[in-house]
């Protein structure tokens, strides 16, 4: 694997409470941010952003949280969320849920599609077709290869 790959798959490592800090830092930060906003959810959503993107990045452990607490504070957001809703929401969740849902599964089928098209599945599996270099994953495992070459013996074309 080149050097500068191995300096990005680098995870900082430290304990477990430091970790779930730093966690909390960012997805308050970004919860804040998002507050300014005025919409409704963006802090929640804003918050939801700001954890994962410090999760996605790869270099970070994953946060562990203490026995318990993960489930308090579920119960607690979904408590929040519980407190809002009235005869009126609920009206509007059976005229909506089937949009929603439509709407829902057509995203999923949409990341599916892209994500074949990424890694090249829609070539057939063949990481040579037609030029293609491969995605991510693919690309990955042919430089970590022993030989250090390009999984089965193809040369990528540019």
């Amino acid at each position: 694997m080149p050097q500068d790959q191995t300096d990005m798959a680098a995870e900082i490592s430290m304990s477990p409470l430091a970790t779930l800090m730093l966690y909390l830092v960012a997805g308050t930060s970004l919860g804040l941010l998002a507050l300014l906003s005025g919409i409704p959810a963006a802090p929640l959503a804003g918050a939801l952003l700001g954890a994962g993107i410090v999760s996605m990045s790869g270099r970070l452990d994953q946060a562990v949280w203490p026995t318990g607490t993960r489930t308090i504070l579920e119960i607690g957001i979904g408590t929040v969320i519980g407190t809002g809703l009235t005869r009126a929401s609920l009206e509007q969740l059976q005229i909506l849920w089937r949009p929603a849902l439509l709407i829902t599964v057509t995203l999923v089928l949409t990341g599916i599609v892209v994500g074949l098209l990424e890694t090249g599945l829609a070539d057939h599996g063949h990481p040579c077709a037609d030029g293609h270099r491969g995605g991510p994953v693919e690309q990955s495992l042919a430089w970590n290869r022993p030989s250090g070459g390009p999984v089965g013996g193809c040369t990528w074309r540019n």
